[in-house]
């Protein structure tokens, strides 16, 4: 009797299959269904039309189309019986072009000890990048490739698959979504491979509630996994921001399984500084334990170059032949309106300074336009006389009391759509 078999059956039990949000089909590569962002993993994986961070990678590449600064992620889980699995995530804006975006994702089951067999070791690889572009103002696609490698024992398997995915927005505050996911071919571990888990995925999100009390996202996929799994999995979750810091999750996946019907819930939290997240999510597998997730995304914008108005190249953002520039807003916000929008921004920890500058331009367009003639004084603006049912993005610059006054860097970009 050939052992890779109990081998497979080994690292089965050890909770990949039973952990997957599909349950345990009869294909290869389980570890593909295992979530890497914990604020999805909150929500119970109703994420595919939310997909505006780099958790887009895993549940819709046309999430990266939403991206309006370069991100960086970090995610670690402390997977059922002691597996460990953890992902390493960025994306970047290129003008014109659209989001690029990657991960390297690794899985460690560590060290199985037989019983009919002796110890073994398992382990997982997954490289991923992924395009997205925005079409129209309401329409985003995008699409990505996978690598991927197992090894069980002496035993190896690899191959590649790929994913596409769209974000359509028929009124403002509903997102649609749709993807496919995992179309490709892995090499058999043996002699036999068994099909990738292909899934087919349909979301909506609706976004409400915004003010400075904070917003409510509530969202649903249903998750079709293809024969020979053949299993559909809808999931529900909601996520609640209080204010900009703080936000609470929820969620609920309805799995086919015989375990507890406490199986599927989900919930998590996250903590918001500046440009800093911070995520964990948690979900119980009745007796098999419970899963925890925790997660950094970074939104590095500080460290890259923003177009500016006049300039096809960016701008510099540490230095100046006067010295020290002022510094920039830290946080910006905008806010749709009839034919206008209403900016909200934080004032920088800084003395000595005359006002604001606020830019803006449409989505297509190279550069930015400045929007007022004098520095702004207070901290928010209604810029009006824009087009409705088209996307804009802005910026807003310190400007300082110096002789000749001198601008900041740009704050983070923020963007939205007139209605």
């Amino acid at each position: 009797m050939k052992k890779f078999p109990v081998l497979l059956g080994a690292v089965m039990a050890a909770g990949l299959a039973a952990g997957a949000h599909a349950g345990a089909g009869a294909t290869q590569s389980e570890f593909l269904k295992i979530g890497l962002s914990a604020r999805a993993a909150g929500m119970a994986g109703a994420f595919g039309a939310v997909a505006d961070d780099l958790g887009a990678l895993e549940y819709n590449a046309a999430g990266l189309g939403l991206l309006t600064n370069s991100q960086v992620s970090f995610m670690y889980s402390r997977w059922l019986a002691d597996v460990n699995f953890g992902s390493v995530a960025g994306a970047h804006l290129i003008p014109f072009l659209g989001t690029i975006g990657g991960a390297i994702n690794l899985l460690d089951v560590g060290t199985i000890e037989g019983t009919s067999v002796a110890s073994f070791k398992a382990s997982s690889f997954l490289i991923r990048l992924a395009w997205a572009r925005t079409l129209m103002e309401n329409l985003t696609i995008g699409a990505g490739a996978k690598i991927l490698n197992e090894k069980i024992s002496d035993f190896n398997s690899s191959g590649g698959t790929i994913d596409a995915g769209v974000l359509y927005t028929p009124v403002r505050g509903v997102t649609l979504g749709g993807a496919i996911m995992n179309l490709g071919a892995v090499s058999a571990f043996e002699s036999k491979s068994d099909p990738l888990p292909i899934q087919a995925k349909i979301a909506i999100a609706w976004k409400g509630l915004e003010s400075d009390f904070g917003q409510l996202i509530a969202a649903a996929d249903l998750d079709w996994y293809l024969p020979p799994a053949n299993l559909f999995n809808p999931a529900f979750g909601v996520e609640f921001w209080g204010g900009r810091y703080f936000a609470l999750r929820a969620g609920y996946a309805v799995k086919q399984t015989d375990l507890s019907g406490l199986v599927g819930f989900a919930a998590g939290i996250g903590v918001r500084w500046e440009t800093l997240r911070v995520d964990y999510a948690f979900a119980p597998f009745a007796a098999l334990g419970t899963t925890h997730r925790v997660s950094l995304n970074w939104e590095i914008w500080p460290l890259v170059s923003l177009p500016i108005p006049g300039s096809n190249v960016g701008e510099v953002r540490s230095v100046s032949p006067t010295g020290p520039l002022p510094p920039a807003p830290p946080y910006l916000q905008a806010e749709a309106g009839e034919g206008s929008v209403l900016l909200k921004w934080d004032a920088p920890q800084a003395s000595s300074l005359q006002g604001y500058n606020v830019y803006y331009r449409r989505d297509g367009d190279r550069d930015y336009s400045k929007y007022n003639n004098e520095p702004v004084a207070s901290t928010t603006i209604i810029v009006g006389g824009l087009e409705t049912n088209v996307r804009y993005f802005f910026v807003v610059k310190t400007v300082d009391a110096s002789t000749p006054p001198r601008e900041s860097v740009a704050s983070p970009q923020s963007t939205t759509i007139p209605y």
